[in-house]
């Protein structure tokens, strides 16, 4: 071979294979080319040196090899420096010197070079020195130590630089530790690598670790303690240094955070070391006498704690999956505690899910696979994995992650289906002895282990007594666990061997010495070492534990080949086979029975006191065996399962009982059990004797002497007063309420369940004392209830809601505590004059030597010291005091939850029992009393969720005064409710109280029907009169809604006539209090009369008089035109501006009016599509001069009231019989927004304003109201009539002293306040606009800079965001000193959103490195609920208007939307990736609701907008913008110029911008091209050019426009029904504002020319000329009532109104 330039670029391939081919094909020819060199043993130093020793291909291949090594070509660094290593290890006659020459000279990087270029030399000095050590020069002869050092400068340097290059260079570092020993100066060359690569001993990263370890293993022999003066212990993992191990390994620094700046996907190197020190067993040695750290404590402290601690990255936990994968193939049975720890199992099982393909989603899932590998190979492996995550509280039983996608699979799923198919009854058997022999002779089992080498870190051979304490604690859970899953295939067999085996071993103890003959089989083996206390307690919580599952578990039919150990022969079925074996014994009873089997064999009890119980406990055992033989005997009668069923409750309670009872060590609750235990026997006694017919009651001897027969009628009376079992029932469980037994309170709540229908007015009562029941004492039960109920109808009429609500009780409550304060005053007072009179005695001893100067005494040192002692003692009293009455407040807290379980349960099985309406005071009155304590929020939440329960059976029987009296303290306090949930509770138990009176009269005689009906009428009379006449009441005409849900067709016809009082005496002008009440009044006799006219109609053969419906209906409707008719006629004449005290304002607004007409629009439509209804109708709308009128009027009414409503009202209802008209009523609905079939209308004009002064800012803004319009001059506000804006209302001067003068201008929500801000003086003004001139409100911030102001929704609280976002502050208006502050806001003003009605804001925020979206009350501005959402950035979030839903979206580089409700529940996470893997899209840029809520359009950078639906929240279309539109897809309106004439040149000639004339044309062209507009990559916010700016629906929600930023001169509208485009408008010039109108579907937008463009389907794009050619039109305000719109130029704007 002549040439070896060929293989140079196959050294460069990207393919490996090819890389090494050349390599070795390289190699060999140079080797052949040195062979025929002369023989010599000189090594080459210099480059002369090279040319001479070594063959002239060799030499240029060094050269060649070593200068490539900088080339970012391909793959030429891995093939060079590959072929480097190999050449110089087969060539000895190059030296380290040379290379190093080279390699320096070859890659220097100079300041002239681009960073790339740096990078790349960089590099190839790394791969250089990789390739030198691993080609083992180093160790030739010749190599000094300045070699070296400089090898190890150089790495040190390049890893400190650039932290993505440290773990490459500290490897190659590490590969140079074992070539140290061939020196004879290793001592200095260890010491060089300990003061440049360890810092002199101070280690701060894994790969200074790594380092360290290595040098520590190779060179044991040197002076460690000395070199690394912080590490202690012999090894460098000792446990000692675990604080310092700890950090390192997670890669966390709080003092030097740069070292761990960038993130790499792989584990680092240092676990290479750390695995192979642990599991290698040729480094066993090293272990025993290096004393590292226990694996497992390694395990704890790296991965548990530090990778999946709270507050860990996703990255760490990525790392935590990795090192979990790879340490699976060490797992054994016995080490599955220390290392499936509680942390991991929650990582693991919240991140296991199909259909996440995130790195740390696709990790955790292929970690999981081999977790469940090992598990399927290993049983016992198995079951320790599967039983051990059972008891980790993480969520694992169902899949993670919103949504509920039937993809998703938990990780319980996956072992179960998977682990447990393989498993049979006798592996599990065998499975269960070895857990028994572990916690017999711990270490016997240890060494019959199958664990691998990482079992030998516990030192299993010489286990401590605390670790065989710790292995015999998880044997017992483990065999625990094991039973009581329902999954695996256990047998009853099985279940009562575990049992018996806990029984005998928490209790007993043999008294023979061997104990084989002791009687008990489980005690024939004894315990190695012996059992301690802290073990047997143990065994006895977990033997309950066990019991209080079986108690719930329900088992099969019993089996022919099934034996559960149990001499019972009962055989019940169905129901019955809850807490017990298949053959039938009561779970509890078989341990009873085995605890007194073993009592009775040669055994010793270890329990304390166990002989004083053992007679009780026998005597029990015969009375559990008696109901379990009646309750078998009931199931086999013919309809007494339900006996059956009470009586087996009664076995599992009393059995249970006796069992706690027994191995309680406490003697005074041991006997508090037992005396319960004889009370539920006795109950049994009693309801057997009930049941079967028979009063079985001992009676007391009597004489004959004293016989008589008033005794006889004494003893019957004594009769009546015993209580009945159900009472004495309810009296045990809520004692045992009290306990801090949580199986127990389960159980009580399932033995309560059979007995619901057996309650008595007594039990209940039992159960609402606990309830009425305040601290320090009980209340007397009914009388609570009626001062509790009966608190607001003595209340003073008052306008403030709720101002005195709870005034008589926290009067009292008042008086209570100051009586308690003087109290304890006092009781403080009188120990500290004693302690004072101590310290003196004890001082002065018997010194009486008193001065008689009268002067105060002072005291010593001593005196002061005990004074002091006895001061403390004082005041530490008093603090165990206050916790103590805190305590106790939280335990009574708790006791009524679990009361209410109990109502809960009553409520579910009976809701048709009378005693129903007995309860509901009682929890209506614990709703109100907890409302306002924050401590009391659960149980506040708690009993609003039972009140609120949806019930569909309705209670009979009672006394209708009582259902009366219920129902008016109900509309009572909803006159008063505090907020919307409570008045939708208090609507939802009025609607059912109202149902069950109407059925409670169903069969009685017509008086007393007529009664309650008249009674439930008036009491809704005076809560609608409340509501309509109060501003102060709370009411909604929602509140009657489901009232009229729940009641049948047939009782629908008392409460049509409060919809008749609503419209005959508060629908019409000034009946009401304000004008929105009256609105209220057409919208309550939609809800209540209207709304029920179809199932009337659909329930017909219920109604037993038809006619009476239709006779209402024609008089609602009569009183509906008449409340109409004057509803219009006012709001059209001069009476609409008189209003009282309104400065102008219209007594009835145009939108008040249309809510109006909307309502009376529909009470319409519904009667009419009934013919029986129609014909009412028609016989009520009579056209009458009252109605021409109206009509008249309004259709000739100022502009104000040129509303499309309006304009097709009185085309079609000229005639007041056109509003029983199907065709009429639809054809003025159309004119609502909804769909339509009308005819196209023609263009509108449009009349421009004069143009008026502005800043060049776009400060431009009409009032909520439509009446003015807000315009800034410099430093004046000045508000105009936006119907004529010549006439200036009110001008203000703001105290702002340099530009920029108004930076924010905003209106309140009611218009009756307007707030400017200067953010550069760091002021915000309020000011008012009709009230007094000379008021405002001056807000600023010492603390913070404002950035930001806006007005909350009830317009009188504002919010500012300071700099940085540091806070959101929250200012009154109504208080000077009242302001709230709430931390870590972002992402203003985008990231905060009102509740539609104000109620709540939600609000982006950020802390402890995670987004979250706060939901506040705007009443109180506390913080409600926080939702953690999964993003990156969190950018900004919205409400849906119908506040349902609120989306919040990422930041730019992520395309995340998260989809969550109110409730906090996240329903979806939306990834484009998630449903196409190709679709990662390109973040969110805008987003936009539909009207309805229904619809969430999100633009994104990719020009698409998705579409997402409210039901699954995934895509239901993706609308693409591309730059061609094909044939027939839409209409393409294109802006062309036209010709001008002379005038109009002249004209354009003289003005400073001269005017085309333009027109707009459909294009024909197939397909149709879209001008794309190409930003520059070095202009200002190029970036920004890209993706959807614009989406926004319609005001009907039919229409979605959007536009696409690359391509400005288009508009693109869409068809929400079809998802199609519908039209593309393209302009001349980049459209540079748009907007819809905000009551049509008008689309206009300017184009920063003197022309306005406003698009309507069916009718086209029109241009309107602005009469001012040098208007540029650069921003759009539409007035609110959608009849003008303000157009903004440079300094001027003008307003235009549209005009048919």
């Amino acid at each position: 071979m002549t040439s070896t330039l060929d293989f140079y670029w196959g050294l460069a391939s990207l393919d490996e294979s090819k890389r090494i081919e050349a390599a070795a094909e390289l190699i060999s020819a140079l080797c052949k080319f040195q062979a025929d060199m002369p023989k010599t043993n000189k090594v080459a130093t210099t480059e002369e040196e090279l040319d001479r020793i070594c063959a002239s291909d060799l030499a240029y291949a060094v050269r060649r090899l070593i200068k490539g090594l900088a080339s970012p070509r391909d793959g030429a660094r891995q093939g060079f420096s590959m072929a480097l290593a190999e050449l110089l290890n087969r060539v000895p006659n190059i030296s380290v010197k040379l290379v190093l020459d080279l390699l320096w000279k070859s890659t220097e990087a100079t300041n002239s070079m681009k960073g790339q270029e740096q990078r790349d030399m960089r590099f190839g000095r790394i791969f250089g020195l990789m390739a030198l050590v691993q080609a083992g020069i180093i160790t030739r002869t010749g190599t000094t130590p300045i070699e070296i050092r400089k090898i190890v400068m150089e790495l040190t340097a390049v890893g400190a630089k650039k932290s993505y290059l440290r773990e490459i260079a500290y490897v190659t570092l590490t590969s140079m530790v074992p070539m140290l020993g061939s020196f004879s100066f290793v001592e200095e060359l260890i010491a060089m690598f300990v003061a440049v690569a360890l810092d002199n001993g101070v280690i701060e990263t894994p790969d200074e670790l790594y380092l360290a370890m290595c040098l520590r293993r190779k060179y044991p022999w040197y002076d460690w303690a000395k070199a690394l003066p912080h590490w202690h212990g012999k090894h460098i993992l000792s446990e000692k240094n675990v604080r310092k191990v700890v950090p390192i390994l997670c890669e966390v620094s709080e003092e030097n955070k740069s070292l761990f700046s960038s993130w790499h996907p792989q584990l680092h190197t240092v676990w290479n070391e750390i695995f192979d020190l642990y599991f290698n067993k040729q480094r066993e040695y090293e272990l025993e006498t290096m004393e590292p750290m226990h694996f497992d404590l390694l395990w704890d402290a790296v991965v548990e704690r530090g990778l999946f601690g709270s507050g860990s990255t996703q990255f760490r936990r990525y790392w935590g999956f990795l090192l979990l994968e790879r340490l699976l193939p060490y797992l054994s049975e016995d080490t599955v505690p220390a290392l499936m720890s509680p942390n991991i199992v929650r990582a693991l099982s919240d991140n296991v899910s199909l259909n996440k393909k995130s790195l740390l989603a696709k990790v955790s899932m292929r970690t999981a696979e081999s977790l469940i590998g090992v598990c399927e190979g290993n049983t016992k492996v198995g079951l320790a994995v599967l039983t051990h995550l059972l008891n980790q509280k993480s969520g694992i039983g169902q899949a993670s992650g919103g949504g509920g996608s039937g993809k998703q699979m938990s990780l319980r799923t996956m072992m179960a289906n998977r682990i447990v198919a393989k498993l049979d009854s006798q592996a599990i058997i065998g499975y269960v002895a070895y857990l028994q022999e572990m916690i017999l002779t711990p270490q016997k089992a240890a060494k019959q282990s199958s664990s691998g080498v990482a079992g030998r870190t516990l030192d299993k051979g010489n286990m401590s007594a605390k670790a065989i304490d710790k292995q015999r604690i998880w044997a017992v859970d483990q065999m625990v666990r094991v039973a009581r899953f329902a999954q695996l295939p256990i047998t009853d067999g099985l279940v009562t061997k575990v049992l018996h085996f806990l029984v005998a071993h928490a209790a007993f103890a043999p008294t023979t010495k061997d104990a084989q003959k002791c009687g008990v089989a489980e005690l024939a083996t004894l315990p190695e070492p012996p059992m301690g206390e802290n073990l047997r307690n143990h065994l006895c919580t977990s033997l309950v534990g066990l019991v209080g599952d079986l108690n719930r578990a329900s088992s099969q039919a019993p089996a022919d080949n099934d034996e559960s150990g149990s001499g019972s022969n009962a055989q019940p079925t169905g129901r019955l086979m809850v807490g017990c074996s298949r053959n039938g014994t009561v779970w509890a009873t078989c341990a009873l029975d085995k605890l007194l089997d073993c009592a009775s064999k040669k055994t010793k009890a270890v329990l304390h006191g166990f002989s004083s119980c053992e007679a009780t406990l026998a005597e029990m055992a015969k009375v559990l065996h008696a109901m379990a033989d009646k309750s078998a005997a009931y199931a086999k009668e013919g309809g007494a399962m339900a006996n059956a069923q009470r009586v087996r409750s009664l076995e599992l309670l009393l059995s249970n009982i006796c069992l706690v009872g027994a191995l309680w060590t406490n003697k005074d609750i041991r006997g508090e059990f037992l005396e319960v235990a004889l009370e539920v026997a006795e109950c049994y006694k009693r309801l057997e004797a009930q049941l079967d017919g028979e009063r079985r009651t001992p009676k007391k001897k009597k004489s004959k002497a004293k016989a008589s027969a008033g005794d006889s009628g004494a003893e019957a009376a004594a009769e009546e007063d015993e209580p009945k079992p159900v009472e004495v029932l309810v009296d045990v469980v809520l004692s045992f309420m009290t306990k801090d037994l949580h199986f127990l309170r389960k159980l009580c709540d399932q033995v309560f369940v059979p007995f619901t229908d057996l309650m008595t007015a007594d039990a209940v009562d039992a159960i609402t004392g606990v309830l009425q029941a305040k601290e320090g004492g009980d209340v007397d039960g009914e009388a609570a209830v009626e001062t509790e109920m009966d608190s607001d109808a003595m209340m003073m009429d008052v306008d403030e809601a709720d101002a005195g609500n709870d005034s008589d009780v926290s009067m009292a409550d008042a008086g209570d505590d100051a009586e308690q304060i003087e109290a304890a005053d006092e009781e403080l007072r009188l120990k500290i004059q004693e302690a004072l009179g101590n310290a003196s005695a004890l001082a002065n001893g018997a010194d009486d030597d008193v001065s008689a100067s009268g002067e105060e005494e002072e005291y010593d040192d001593d005196q002061m010291t005990i004074f002091d002692d006895k001061l403390a003692e004082i005041f530490r009293h008093k603090k165990e005091q206050k916790l103590a009455v805190r305590d106790l407040r939280i335990s009574l807290i708790n006791f009524k939850l679990r009361v209410l379980d109990l109502v809960d349960v009553f409520l579910a099985k009976q809701p048709g029992n009378p005693l129903v309406i007995r309860l509901l005071p009682t929890i209506l009155d614990l709703a109100k009393a907890t409302r306002s304590d924050s401590r009391s929020k659960p149980l506040h939440d708690r009993t609003l969720a039972i009140l609120s329960a949806r019930r569909t059976k309705y209670p009979t029987g009672f006394d209708n005064d009582a259902g009366l009296a219920l129902l008016d303290a109900i509309h009572k306090r909803a006159r008063r409710a505090q907020d919307r949930t409570e008045l939708a509770m208090l609507g939802n138990v009025a609607a059912f109280v109202v149902r069950s009176l109407m059925d409670n009269v169903a069969a009685a005689d017509e008086a007393s029907k007529t009664a309650v009906c008249e009674r439930i009428v008036d009491i809704a009379q005076a809560t609608l009169a409340d509501f309509m006449t109060r501003k102060g009441s709370q009411i909604h005409a929602d509140f009657f809604r489901p009232t009229t849900e729940k009641l049948l067709a047939s009782q629908l016809g008392a409460f049509w006539r409060i919809a008749l009082t609503a419209l005959t005496d508060y629908a019409q002008p000034g009946q009401a209090v304000n004008v929105y009440r009256q609105v209220q009044a057409f919208a309550l006799a939609e809800t209540v009369a209207a709304e029920t006219a179809a199932r009337v109609v659909s329930e017909s053969s219920d109604v037993t008089d038809a006619g009476s419906f239709f006779e209402a209906a024609e008089g609602l409707l009569r009183a509906l035109q008449t409340s109409l008719s004057e509803a219009i006629r006012v709001a059209v004449s001069e009476e609409n501006k008189a209003a009282p005290g309104s400065s102008g304002k219209l007594r009835i607004e145009p939108l008040r009016l249309k809510e109006m007409m909307i309502h009376s629009i529909g009470i319409a439509r519904r009667f009419s599509k009934d013919d029986g209804f129609r014909q009412a109708a028609q016989r009520a709308f009579v056209t009458d001069d009252k109605w021409t009128a109206a009509v008249s009027g309004l259709s000739s009414a100022p502009t104000v009231f040129a509303l499309k409503i309006f304009r097709s009202f009185c085309a079609n209802m000229a005639k007041a019989e056109s509003l029983a008209d199907p065709a009429a009523l639809a054809s003025v609905t159309s004119s609502f927004g909804k769909k339509s079939g009308r005819k196209p209308a023609a263009a509108r004009k449009m009349e421009f304003s004069d143009l008026y002064k502005q800043e060049n800012s776009p400060l431009v803004r009409f009032s909520p109201d439509g009446r003015y319009i807000a315009v800034v001059v410099k430093h004046r506000l000045i508000l105009r009539d936006s119907e004529n804006p010549k006439r200036i209302h009110r001008v203000y001067t703001c105290a702002y002293e340099t530009a920029p003068y108004i930076q924010e201008v905003e209106w309140s929500p009611d218009s009756e306040y307007i707030l400017t801000a200067s953010y550069a003086t760091n002021r915000v003004d309020v000011w008012s606009v009709d009230g007094d001139e000379n008021w405002r409100c001056a807000i600023t911030d010492e603390v913070a800079r404002v950035e930001k102001a806006l007005w909350a929704r009830d317009s009188r609280h504002v919010l500012t965001f300071s700099e940085l976002d540091l806070r959101l502050s929250v200012w009154s208006l109504l208080e000077a000193d009242d302001r709230r502050y709430i931390q870590f806001p972002k992402t203003r003003p985008s990231g905060l959103s009102f509740h539609p009605d104000g109620a709540y804001m939600a609000l982006a925020q950020r802390h402890d490195y995670h987004d979250y979206i706060g939901i506040y009350n705007t009443d109180t501005w506390q913080l409600v609920r926080e939702i953690a959402v999964d993003t990156l950035d969190l950018a900004g979030l919205r409400w849906s208007p119908d506040g349902l839903h609120i989306a919040a979206w990422d930041m730019a580089a992520s395309y995340t939307v998260v989809v969550a409700n109110a409730a906090g529940i996240i329903k979806r996470v939306f990834r484009p990736s998630d449903d196409n893997e190709d679709d990662d899209g390109l973040g969110v840029r805008s987003c936009a609701w539909s009207p309805g809520g229904q619809l969430l359009a999100l633009g994104g950078f990719d020009r698409r907008v998705r579409v997402l639906n409210h039901l699954t929240w995934r895509p239901i279309a993706t609308l693409a913008h591309r730059p061609t539109i094909g044939a027939a897809a839409a209409d393409v309106f294109v802006e062309v110029e036209v010709g001008q004439t002379l005038a109009q040149a002249s004209q354009a000639a003289m003005a400073s911008t001269p005017r085309h004339h333009t027109r707009f044309d459909l294009d024909a062209s197939t397909p149709a091209t879209i001008r794309v507009v190409t930003p520059l990559h070095d202009a200002p916010r190029a970036d920004q050019r890209a993706g959807i700016s614009f989406a926004e629906f319609s005001a009907d929600g039919a229409l979605l426009a959007t536009m696409c930023e690359s391509m400005p001169h288009a508009l693109w509208i869409w068809r929400v029904a079809s998802m199609r485009l519908a039209a593309v408008v393209q302009t001349l010039r980049p459209v540079r504002a748009c907007c819809w109108s905000p009551v049509e579907s008008a689309l206009a937008f300017a184009t920063a020319s003197p022309t306005l463009y406003v698009w309507k389907e069916n009718n086209g794009c029109h241009l309107y000329d602005i009469p001012s050619p040098t208007v540029a039109a650069t921003a759009l305000v539409w007035n609110p009532n959608g009849g003008s719109l303000a157009i903004l130029s440079k300094g001027v704007f003008s307003i235009a109104y549209m005009t048919e």
